[in-house]
């Protein structure tokens, strides 16, 4: 296209340049760039993705069409009910398509980020993999600026949450230890390699591990401030991703179990006052231990990979 003197180009790999011809200069107009996202965090209204060149901020109605059961979304594995017996599709085709890219946002000495989002738009980010700066850095949605928490961890953070005022890490090598979002100091420590989850509920705290023996349980709960550990009874095999509804107080879990010899993969949802009272809400007959899940707070819905293999 050529119009006054400049001239658009499009070429085959998606990069749009401008000439100008009185300046005799190209310039990138602006180009197709696909970045490899390693992590993701959302809440109603913005969604961020950890990229190699930073942390990139979309905000778009998209994530708040969540919130209404009207919109357009994704296909929702269960509404976070205790009286839903079986799954629930939204079939509405209104689709949100508005979005803005807001910013890149470059973390401060980590080139791999993993994320988890406040309600307020801040966020927590940590290394993604061990590297020499092992810090927990704070994003201040007011200040639009990082700080370092403090937060030493001694391995690479296998999970990390956010409940009312207090962050709880899950690092590789099985520390799981609470902290005051306000102050970063320590509340609480406990240590046991084979924990692969854990959520802080309004009563304590729960988390998933293999059956490594017959007296043991995939499924306990701690105490934090007595450090009282409650085994859960539950025969699955390995409980290895948790995920907590504060609204209706329930726990979801994935896990693996056995039955005449052969091992399923299940979707359950839990009491989280008595978390040996629970339902399967979906359930492969294979082992799917790549399968994960996202709970959606605004909306109350689960969204599951299981099965999607």
């Amino acid at each position: 296209t050529y119009h006054d003197g400049i001239l658009i180009t499009a070429d085959s790999s998606h990069i749009i340049r401008r000439h100008d011809r009185s300046e005799n200069s190209t310039r990138t107009f602006a180009a197709a760039n696909i970045l490899a996202a390693s992590s993701a965090a959302i809440n109603t209204d913005r969604f961020l993705a950890s990229t190699d060149n930073g942390i990139v901020s979309i905000n778009t109605i998209i994530f708040s069409a969540l919130t209404s059961t009207n919109s357009g979304s994704p296909k929702p594995a269960a509404d976070a009910s205790a009286d839903t017996d079986d799954a629930t599709t939204d079939t509405s085709e209104e689709a949100a398509t508005e979005i803005s890219i807001t910013d890149r946002l470059r973390t401060p000495r980590i080139s791999d980020s993993s994320l988890s989002m406040l309600a307020t738009g801040s966020f927590f980010a940590w290394p993604n993999a061990s590297q020499r700066d092992m810090a927990v850095y704070y994003w201040d949605n007011t200040d639009s600026a990082f700080s370092n928490t403090g937060i030493i961890t001694d391995s690479a953070v296998r999970e990390a949450r956010v409940f009312n005022d207090e962050l709880l890490i899950l690092t590789q090598q099985g520390s799981l230890i609470l902290y005051d979002t306000e102050t970063y100091q320590k509340n609480f420590e406990f240590n046991n390699i084979d924990i692969s989850s854990a959520v802080r509920t309004s009563g304590a705290i729960i988390a998933g591990k293999s059956n490594s023996s017959p007296s043991s349980s995939p499924l306990f709960m701690i105490n934090p401030e007595t450090m009282e550990t409650v085994p859960v009874q539950d025969k699955a095999l390995i409980v290895y991703e948790i995920e907590y509804d504060p609204q209706r107080n329930l726990i979801y879990t994935l896990a693996l179990v056995e039955s005449r010899g052969k091992n399923s993969t299940v979707l359950r949802v839990h009491q989280a006052s008595s978390p040996s009272r629970s339902r399967v809400i979906k359930k492969v007959d294979d082992e799917e231990l790549s399968a994960t899940m996202f709970f959606e707070h605004a909306s109350g819905r689960l969204y599951t990979t299981l099965g999607e293999r």
